[in-house]
């Protein structure tokens, strides 16, 4: 679809407001239905009340038009994304965010998934819920995974029946953080049903589930057992569908002088056999497991932890989440070939700092970010970007323009691929 005809769609919707949005949603059923172009039009005039609703009628048919090339294009969620970004980059309104929140909400035409992907988008957050005994390292490995020091470290944390949260703005994201304190360090805290419904209550904005646990203990602690048993009855499969397992301290000494590699892989199977226990074998096995440290870059076996836990992020977490996540860590993400070809000396400048990107992945890491990505109906968009990233030495400053706007500036940079 030409940028230009996109740009027009997105400009009279976000000018126009509640009625173009009805209009282009009704416009998706019907071309989902099988409906023809007569009926379209007809019921997406009766939503704007007649010609009338936007200027002149050969505008609504220019606008009908482009809708539904942009539909067949992008898809619905990506199409209000843009739209929904374009009123706020416009409004003057301090409150805009949330009224066009709420307008989501009210959509009768949409369906909960496709309002909570829209939400993540506009929003731009990405919430990660934290799960694991104090002292596991939970802070630390939020702050490598970020580059930053967002998440205090230390000190013991207090054993409420609160989930406490706090926000990290990263980019033109935000990250936020919400931790379950004493949830692993109590037995009376990981059966309390109030402290459970709370859980219950914010579980369905959370992106990602980390549980972290120490590699060097023997078997699964008792507290650990108390309280994912819990939480595995209250909630169900919904906790593990966007989860990760993490073994922190994976450079300490390990038990009996223990080898690596075989004793990681006896730690997973035990966890393994207990979340079967819990859940179903079918969960258990489809859990991904990883070993990080947050004082090295490398575990024990050679391999990079913080690129692998990226990877794994953008194949985990919710569909929603995978924009906002991306939009944060965009920049700081590189690949870790340096086979690139003879270049100018200005372009091994270039290409030496793109090499030098925190966040570097390997071939592999590269196409299943780029699956990952695909799985979400608004990331199809950003997989030009990912796979640039990844082959051209300009790509750091074109990936970030590209997703940093995340609104119209983010379409017109699909519309030229």
């Amino acid at each position: 679809m030409p940028k230009n005809s996109l740009d027009e769609v997105v400009r009279i919707a976000a000018s126009v407001g509640s009625p173009a949005i009805l209009l282009i949603v009704a416009l998706s059923i019907v071309g989902s239905t099988g409906l023809a172009g007569g009926a379209a039009l007809t019921a997406a005039l009766a939503l704007l009340g007649g010609p009338g609703g936007i200027p002149a009628g050969i505008m609504v048919l220019t606008f009908v038009g482009g809708v539904s090339a942009a539909l067949a294009s992008y898809g619905l969620e990506a199409l209000l994304v843009a739209i929904y970004n374009q009123r706020i980059n416009q409004s003057d309104d301090d409150d805009i965010v949330d009224t066009v929140v709420r307008e989501i909400n009210s959509n009768k035409l949409l369906r909960q998934t496709q309002k909570k992907t829209i939400i993540s988008a506009v929003t731009k957050t990405f919430s990660i819920l934290l799960v694991g005994r104090t002292g596991t390292g939970k802070s630390s490995t939020i702050n490598s995974l970020l580059g930053r020091e967002v998440a205090p470290v230390g000190g013991t944390a207090p054993v409420t029946s609160e989930v406490s949260f706090f926000d990290c703005p990263i980019n033109e994201a935000k990250i936020r953080l919400y931790d379950t304190p004493g949830l692993c360090d109590s037995a009376e805290m990981s059966n309390d049903d109030s402290y459970l419904e709370a859980i219950k209550k914010v579980l369905p904005f959370i992106d990602l589930v980390l549980f972290i646990t120490p590699l060097n203990e023997t078997r699964v602690s008792k507290d650990e057992r108390i309280a994912l048993r819990s939480l595995s009855a209250a909630i169900g499969k919904e906790l593990w569908e966007n989860a990760i397992v993490l073994f922190s301290f994976t450079c300490s000494k390990l038990p009996g002088n223990s080898l690596f590699e075989p004793f990681l892989g006896l730690r997973t199977e035990a966890l393994k056999e207990f979340i079967s226990e819990i859940s179903s074998s079918k969960i258990a096995g489809s859990l991904p497991f990883l070993a990080i440290d947050n004082s090295a870059k490398s575990c024990p076996d050679g391999c990079e932890w913080i690129p692998e836990l990226f990877t794994l992020i953008v194949e985990r977490c919710s569909a929603s989440g995978v924009m906002p996540f991306v939009e944060a860590l965009g920049e700081e993400v590189g690949s870790a070939d340096d086979s690139y070809g003879d270049y100018s000396s200005a372009e091994n400048n270039t290409n030496e700092e793109y090499r030098s990107k925190r966040i570097n992945l390997d071939e592999e890491q590269q196409q299943r970010v780029k699956r990952g990505v695909k799985r979400s109906v608004i990331g199809g968009a950003l997989i030009g970007a990912l796979v640039t990233v990844a082959a051209v030495p300009a790509a750091p400053a074109f990936f970030a323009g590209a997703v940093a706007g995340a609104g119209i500036g983010f379409w017109r940079w699909l519309s030229k691929r």
